[in-house]
């Protein structure tokens, strides 16, 4: 009897400690109801915020044709048990949730991060981010535009499809860059001669085998150069050094330290593209106040996706 009651009593502590720390660690999962969660004056981002609205249950989305058919099987059963959205909201509503939010007076620095999924909700299917807008009680409704799948070499933009887990960050302003594009490994080339905020994932490191070039016919000066090259940046090559290290080895620098170099390396592997999109606004100003303001993610037809106030 004694040894139940103290299996007991540790089981509760247990509990209370876990709920502790996951309302401490993520306050989103918070008990308490308070609503939307905001950092204060001194801090610019707003991180997982709650949904201004009371929490809804999803209807089954509209399967990718690219799915299986026994993911579009397992959708279509479940839509059975599933509850019709209130009016005016999504049915993509809790599926895809407004993470992030960063505000600047710098339109180049502000921005919002959309995701497909969330931590108690992992539908596996593909989102068609065609026509969605956001928007704000200071700016007004704002298209999401396209982009290209690999930057610089696609010849056009591409709607966003995006994957479970897939992120779009959204900035307010335009960059020097040009471009609304998706991620690869590649994509932090770009960092070299331009800003991004946030900063682009590191690109992945070029293969370096000593042995391998001396064997191709490249000498000792030119190994040691290439062994010294900085990731994810295009070399230059100071007058002197080009004499040394000669014209072959500047040619195979040239075509395979860059962007360009890197994607033909890489593109063919199944971890070449991220499911990770930026894409620009090329907004003037910037389009959430500085201190209160209400965001608002809508779909195609207008309805709401996801909202939060601060």
């Amino acid at each position: 009897m004694e040894q139940s009651i103290v299996t007991i009593i540790i089981i509760a502590v247990v509990f209370i400690v876990a709920a502790q720390y996951l309302q401490t660690q993520n306050p989103q999962f918070g008990f308490s109801g308070d609503g939307p969660l905001a950092t204060g004056s001194g801090d610019a981002a707003i991180k997982n915020p709650q949904p201004i609205a009371e929490p809804r249950s999803i209807i089954s989305r509209t399967t990718s044709p690219r799915q299986s058919s026994s993911s579009q099987n397992r959708t279509t059963s479940t839509a059975k048990k599933d509850i019709q959205p209130k009016p005016g909201y999504s049915p993509y509503e809790s599926t895809i949730t407004i993470t992030r939010v960063q505000r600047s007076s710098d339109p180049t620095k502000e921005y919002v991060v959309i995701r497909n999924g969330t931590y108690f909700n992992r539908i596996e299917a593909t989102v068609l981010i065609n026509g969605w807008t956001v928007e704000s009680r200071k700016s007004g409704r704002i298209a999401i535009p396209a982009a290209e799948e690999i930057p610089m070499i696609d010849a056009g933009t591409r709607t966003i499809v995006l994957p479970q887990g897939g992120e779009v960050t959204i900035t307010s302003g335009q960059t020097t860059f040009g471009r609304s594009f998706r991620e690869n490994v590649c994509t932090s080339y770009f960092s070299q001669f331009h800003i991004f905020t946030p900063s682009l994932a590191t690109c992945s490191a070029i293969p370096f085998n000593a042995q391998d070039l001396l064997d191709a016919g490249y000498n000792s000066e030119c190994v040691d150069f290439v062994k010294r090259i900085s990731r994810c940046r295009i070399p230059t090559i100071p007058y002197e050094k080009a004499g040394r290290i000669g014209n072959a080895c500047i040619d195979y620098v040239t075509n395979t330290y860059s962007y360009l170099g890197c994607v033909a390396r890489f593109r063919d592997e199944k971890t070449f593209f991220k499911n990770t999109w930026r894409v620009f606004l090329n907004q003037p100003s910037h389009i959430f106040d500085t201190l209160h303001d209400r965001v608002i993610l809508r779909d195609d037809k207008g309805l709401i996706v996801d909202e939060f106030e601060y």
